[in-house]
């Protein structure tokens, strides 16, 4: 998750629980039940001299076509009945859906539907997709998301050439509405997709976006029952295809679907090639984008490792995309991780030219940037990492915080007087009030407090109040830049 700007603001009672994990998933180890459709609407022909932004009712919703970028505008649309229950959407401690607008969109392909806004909105969106046109029945959405590239929505669904879809937009309930426009492209599959059997896997390297099919997949016997993939009551991968990548580079490398799958994924990954020996995964994933997987692991150039690709037991099958991204491309350092995303020009700008001095957040009312670095290990069992802030405020509180990945590729996005470099799966670690020097550092265990597991690459930064006339901006608050670790057992 992202940090919603919530209450740093808040005098001493700083952060409350507002930085909410999402609640476990009540996620069924059986297929998943056909939903109900919507009742079922006559779709107006679609309007190719000028898209409207969306109508403020799904009894009336604005036909779309094709794929292509559509805009929208929810600046005057009201919260709907519809839509604000849906399972899918729950993120936050919410499933609403605020100040939505509506289309009915018409697939011109079979395939996987990519549905994006996030190089096309710059508030908190959110979004949904359902089957047919008009009113959604209640528990038929086919995805939703909040957030998947900083504040802003992708989601992905199984489509049909010629069948229709409503749409809805609007944005994270208590957050503003505003235009923009989202992106629809619908991917058909084809390309070495993947190999039914770990003896012969499909051979693929260097970081990319690249095809898999497991849609005739049949289940093996290798990687079902590795502890690291347990969830929802079961450790099996389904209908799983196989690859052999070999990295291109040392670094840690993320192996995700986020973005380009829209059925329910599951992945692993392990040392070597050919078929894993039991227990020996680095990492395997379930469920971090909606149904969709992403793990990080230590990588090593020209070293090769089996990727295994399949579908939670009993969940559906498909075609889509997976990328693999390395960051940190020939290590750094030999210490417990990283340091990123600074204010100090090389990235993404401050807000309000607040630049902060080399290797620091953007400035705050001190003149400078606040710095975070990390000392002691990356080893869970040592339990020894800490994390320090400098040039926070005196005697005013912040938040160490832990994210699942690094936003905006490391660059981060404008937050406060700063840049919010950490987002997904948000976890608050430990509340520190700086000394008199600007100051501060953990106390707590770090990996423990962050349910960490080996192999995991987590983000961490610091958040602390700057109060008053001083802060450059006015918001009130900060961060300072972000810290990289990709943790060991």
């Amino acid at each position: 998750m992202q940090l919603r700007a919530l209450s740093l603001l808040a005098a001493a009672a700083l952060l409350p629980s507002a930085v909410a994990q999402t609640a476990p998933k009540q996620k069924p180890v059986t297929p998943k039940s056909a939903s109900t459709p919507p009742a079922s609407v006559t779709v107006p022909a679609p309007n190719p001299g000028g898209y409207l932004g969306g109508t403020d009712t799904c009894a009336t919703p604005t036909p779309i076509a094709g794929q292509a970028t559509f805009p929208f505008d929810t600046s005057a649309a009201s919260t709907g009945a519809e839509g604000q229950s849906e399972s899918l959407c729950f993120a936050f401690g919410t499933s609403g859906i605020d100040l939505d607008v509506w289309f009915c969109w018409t697939a011109d392909a079979t395939g996987t539907a990519s549905m994006t806004m996030c190089n096309g909105a710059s508030h908190d969106t959110k979004i949904a997709a359902y089957p047919a046109c008009g009113c959604p029945a209640a528990g038929s959405a086919l995805a939703c998301n909040d957030d998947a590239c900083g504040f802003q929505s992708s989601i992905q669904f199984a489509v049909t050439n010629q069948t229709v879809y409503t749409l809805q937009v609007g944005s994270f309930p208590g957050a503003s509405p505003g235009a923009g426009s989202f992106d629809l492209s619908i991917s058909t599959g084809g390309g070495s997709t993947g190999s039914d059997s770990c003896s012969t896997p499909d051979a693929i390297s260097g970081d990319g976006v690249f095809q898999f099919d497991n849609t005739s997949a049949s289940t093996g016997t290798e990687g079902q029952s590795e502890s690291n993939c347990f969830a929802f009551g079961t450790s099996g991968i389904d209908a799983d295809v196989w690859f052999d990548w070999t990295a291109g580079c040392s670094g840690t490398t993320e192996y995700t679907t986020c973005g380009g799958a829209g059925n329910d994924t599951k992945i692993a990954v392990y040392p070597g090639s050919g078929c894993p020996a039991s227990g020996s995964s680095l990492a395997c994933n379930d469920d971090t984008c909606g149904l969709q997987s992403s793990v990080s692991f230590a990588s090593t150039a020209g070293s090769t490792y089996t990727l295994q690709l399949g579908s939670f037991p009993g969940g559906s099958v498909g075609f889509g995309t997976f990328s693999l991204t390395t960051t940190n491309c020939g290590g750094g350092g030999g210490g417990p991780g990283t340091a990123l995303c600074f204010g100090d020009g090389s990235g993404s700008a401050c807000p309000c030219g607040n630049v902060g001095g080399s290797d620091e957040g953007c400035g705050n009312s001190t003149g400078a940037g606040c710095s975070l670095d990390g000392t002691g290990s990356n080893s869970i069992a040592n339990a020894d990492l800490v994390f320090e802030a400098a040039n926070a405020l005196p005697g005013q509180p912040g938040l160490f915080f832990q994210g699942d990945n690094q936003v905006n590729g490391g660059n981060g996005i404008v937050f406060g007087d700063g840049l919010r470099c950490c987002g997904t799966g948000v976890v608050r670690l430990q509340v520190v009030v700086p000394d008199g020097s600007g100051d501060a550092a953990t106390s707590v265990d770090i990996g423990a407090g962050g349910n960490v597991s080996a192999g995991d690459d987590r983000c961490y930064q610091y958040w602390y109040r700057n109060p008053g006339s001083g802060s450059p901006c006015g918001s009130g608050f900060n961060t300072s830049n972000a810290y990289s670790v990709t943790w060991t057992p």
